[in-house]
């Protein structure tokens, strides 16, 4: 323990014989040794007992025996004192004393002799607590705030303790409800941080009400977490849920892969990625434009990704109640927009599709009918002729066109298909085709 503690070398027999010079002695009042203990006599010529005596700067202490007390916890009324190996009652010292029940403990006794009683004490740069002039260790409870003193023999023992803390011992005798090993933060002042959300060096953590940091999924009943609020989980869907990161607590921003999780892990979770913004995910109740029911897009550095009400990103096709639809690629979750060929799809034949290539969220990206650049689209899949026709007359959307074995339209004249029928291909009064044969 580094306490700065001031060793008091024992004085031989000779030596203590010579503290006599520093007492005024007199024949029949004051200081005297009877050969073995020093004694204070009044004018009358009566043992002192239980008094203070002093001699030239220092003060002594007679017991209730008359003796002058030695190497001894001394309790005057309400307060302790100690007095040294030579009687002199120390002053700005620590010792590690026994109680008359015969318990060691750290005690300070001041610049004017008293052990500090009750309360807090800074010396030099620590700050330390006492109760009934005991120096505290472990979890204390003060005031209605929790602090954490020092009991690592590598440590200032007894310190208060400042910043994150690991601990994983605990006492049933410890009067405090903090009871699970993890981490804990105190403030500059020691004071336990507890049931909040809070920035520490510019990244946030949540603790919850006994001060225990938490991780994985927490439940707020609002964005901001305040009295109760800082709970693990149960999982309920009226509430907000935030991540923090299991393996440091930092409050999640920006993409993040997620096992499966159950609701003893906090929320039930499905395997997949997740874009957090102040620890709350992407779903399609926050932060997104909704395209169907239970799903919601975002731009997200400049792409576009879509996100279920749970908040995972999703991949392949999504489905609008209209029947159009949006495509997110399998590999990444982009969106898919203007022309693009999509093969290996859990979703879609391999081949060509159309979306739209510019608008608004919830716009860009829907699937596309019509003529795009010379080629018809069916709800954004490419509408070709079958292989070895040539040309194929079809209808889409209520209208007629002439299709190649590549999609791509025939606005007029003649072509002849796979079976050298002559097709002919006209406009009416509204540009619609009219193809006959």
């Amino acid at each position: 323990m580094n306490k700065n503690i001031k060793l008091v070398a024992a004085l031989s027999t000779t030596a203590l014989f010579a503290l006599g010079t520093s007492f005024s002695s007199f024949a029949a009042t004051g200081w005297q040794n009877d050969g073995t203990n020093w004694k204070y006599y009044d004018k009358d010529g009566s043992v002192v007992s239980d008094q203070w005596k002093k001699s030239g700067d220092q003060w002594y202490y007679l017991n209730s025996d008359g003796k002058m007390a030695v190497d001894e916890l001394v309790e005057d009324g309400n307060t302790y004192y100690y007095v040294d190996i030579n009687g002199k009652m120390v002053q700005n010292e620590w010792h590690y004393l026994e109680d008359e029940d015969g318990e060691f403990d750290w005690y300070y006794f001041q610049s004017n002799g008293k052990a500090k009683d009750d309360g807090f004490l800074t010396l030099t740069k620590n700050k330390y607590h006492f109760t009934d002039s005991k120096m505290n260790e472990g979890w204390l409870e003060d005031d209605g705030n929790t602090y954490y003193l020092s009991t690592a023999a590598d440590e200032t023992l007894g310190a208060v303790k400042t910043g994150w803390v690991y601990i994983d011992d605990f006492d049933d005798d410890d009067d405090v409800s903090a009871d699970e090993e993890g981490w804990y933060y105190f403030g500059t002042n020691g004071k336990m941080i507890i049931n909040q959300e809070k920035k520490i060096n510019n990244v946030y953590y949540v603790f919850d009400e006994n001060g225990l940091m938490l991780d994985n999924w927490v439940e707020f009943t609002e964005s901001k977490a305040t009295n109760s609020n800082a709970t693990k989980s149960n999982a309920s869907n009226d509430n907000i849920y935030k991540y923090y990161a299991t393996t440091n607590g930092n409050r999640l921003d920006g993409w993040c892969y997620l096992d499966d999780m159950g609701e003893d892990e906090g929320r039930e979770t499905e395997e997949g990625w997740y874009y957090f913004k102040k620890g709350i995910p992407y779903s399609s109740s926050y932060k997104t434009t909704d395209i169907a029911d239970g799903y919601g897009v975002a731009k997200i550095n400049g792409k576009i990704y879509c996100f279920d009400d749970l908040g995972k990103m999703v991949t392949g096709k999504v489905e609008k109640d209209d029947n159009t639809w949006f495509y997110f690629d399998e590999s990444d979750g982009m969106m898919k927009h203007g022309k693009v060929k999509i093969t290996n799809s859990d979703d879609l034949d391999d081949g060509t599709y159309y979306f739209n290539n510019s608008g608004s969220l919830g716009v860009k990206g829907e699937s596309k009918t019509g003529v795009i650049k010379g080629y018809l689209y069916d709800n954004g899949e490419l509408v070709k002729a079958e292989d070895g026709t040539k040309y194929e007359k079809v209808t889409v959307d209520g209208k007629n066109y002439m299709v190649s074995e590549s999609g791509k339209i025939k606005t007029s004249g003649t072509v002849k298909d796979g079976d050298d029928v002559k097709w002919t291909i006209t406009k009416d009064s509204s540009g619609n085709y009219l193809i006959t044969n």
